[in-house]
């Protein structure tokens, strides 16, 4: 919720200042700004759903299986 917060008021005031007041890392915005794109590119949503809260309706693609930490294969 932040990260919409700060995307819809990023011409209102400098994103850097909202991720200081909201406690976030300005890094930690962009890099899920990356992550929304990603998703919306493999959903072919519109670019408003970067500005809502995530809720994707497809399953982009079938994640590799990741084995537990300390086990090998």
């Amino acid at each position: 919720m932040k990260y919409a917060f700060i995307q819809r008021h990023k011409r209102v005031w400098p994103i850097r200042v909202q991720c200081r007041v909201l406690g976030v890392s300005v890094s930690g915005y962009h890099e899920h700004l990356v992550r929304r794109r990603k998703i919306v590119q493999r959903c072919h949503l519109s670019d408003e759903a970067l500005l809502g809260p995530p809720i994707f309706v497809c399953i982009a693609a079938p994640l590799a299986p990741q084995s537990p930490r300390g086990s090998r294969l």
